[in-house]
């Protein structure tokens, strides 16, 4: 986040940061009785967006794509789940971009 804002020229350190919550539903609780504003992922909002209890504003410039890594000990053998998981995410040319 700190520096995808300083990409767009905002300063993390000359944001007025008043509350760090621990989950998406306590930060969106928070927002909706007016407590502040948030970044929070699209999917964690969809269903508040599509109920017009929160609004998302697009912020000009500012990209927040994420990486995220599935790890396993090699050793040893995956679950039938896992295996199945692992498949559908291989499945997707983008998942295995990191291997």
């Amino acid at each position: 986040m700190e520096k995808s804002l300083e990409r767009v020229g905002v300063s993390f350190a000359r944001l007025n940061i008043t509350l760090e919550l621990g989950s998406n539903v306590a930060i969106k609780d928070a927002v909706k009785r007016g407590l502040g504003i948030a970044f929070l992922s699209r999917l964690a909002v969809h269903r508040e967006l599509d109920a017009r209890e929160l609004q998302a504003v697009e912020v000009s410039g500012l990209s927040l794509a994420r990486q995220f890594y599935l790890v396993y000990h090699r050793r040893r053998p995956l679950s039938p789940a896992a295996s199945a998981f692992l498949r559908f995410l291989e499945s997707y040319p983008i998942a295995s971009a990191g291997r």
